[in-house]
């Protein structure tokens, strides 16, 4: 009972951890308006007065929220990892699997700790839009999501984190898809970027696109490569097989003509 507690407990902290972050950054996202900026959570909480500086009562909102952000943000990850360190020479025993294997046991043992890696790529990705500037039709958040998406795609790509081949492959065509999607949001906003005079942010959006582009590229033709050999290397095999199978055979009916069974020589012979 205590070991399905414990399991429930560390369950329902990894899954509410991404709506918990998002609620906390809520508490930053701002909105400007001709009358002022106000909280876009609550367009009737003014954030900053008019002759500058943050209001009393967004103050009052932004400190426990602030704290709570930081506690959310690195305390459940480091809980998480702390939780697979602590039990790191235990992981395939069955009592330690049952309380908390399901933060480990979809990954290779020599990257147990991927799931706070899959928990801190979540929070960065929401944090992107609260917090850095939306200039140009959010082209600066599009470069930032794009390099961090570029970023943990090679990772993934380097490090093969998940125990089989077909669970690293899915993640790796996830990561490109998710690439695509920045990459399309991005390329809205090309022409809007080139008239206020953002080349630089343009450039570097089209690097990293160009990086997604080749990824994918290599990805698929890897994928086509070990599919190809893999088919050959049944086909080997097979033939193989047959061969052996025709040299037994061949072996069998010489011996039964040796030792003169009626029939069998003839056929031989013949």
């Amino acid at each position: 009972m205590q070991r399905r507690c414990y399991k429930n407990a560390y369950w329902l902290l990894t899954l509410l951890y991404p709506g918990a972050c998002l609620v906390a950054l809520q508490m930053f996202a701002k909105e400007r308006l001709d009358i002022g900026t106000f909280m876009s959570s609550d367009l009737s909480l003014k954030v900053s007065k008019d002759e500058g500086g943050y209001t009393s009562t967004y103050i009052g909102y932004m400190v426990p929220g602030g704290l709570f952000l930081a506690l959310l943000s690195v305390g459940v990850p480091s809980f998480c990892f702390w939780t697979i360190y602590r039990h790191r020479w235990r992981l395939d025993e069955a009592v330690v699997a049952k309380k908390i294997g399901f933060l480990y046991s979809s990954y290779d043992r020599r990257m147990c700790y991927w799931e706070t890696v899959q928990m801190a790529r979540r929070f960065v990705f929401a944090l992107i839009p609260v917090f850095v500037s939306s200039n140009a039709q959010g082209s600066l958040q599009g470069a930032i999501a794009q390099a961090v998406a570029i970023g943990l795609l090679v990772a993934t790509v380097w490090t093969q984190p998940f125990a089989t081949r077909s669970d690293n492959v899915l993640e790796i065509f996830s990561q490109i898809i998710i690439n695509f999607l920045i990459l399309s949001g991005c390329t809205s906003t090309w022409a809007d970027i080139s008239e206020r005079g953002l080349r630089a942010v343009a450039a570097v959006q089209l690097l990293f696109s160009s990086i997604i582009v080749f990824i994918a590229a290599s990805s698929v033709l890897y994928g086509v490569y070990v599919f190809v050999q893999k088919r050959r290397a049944k086909r080997a095999a097979k033939r193989a097989g047959g061969e052996a199978s025709e040299g037994g055979s061949v072996h069998r009916v010489h011996v039964n003509a040796s030792a003169g069974v009626p029939g069998v020589a003839d056929d031989v012979i013949a």
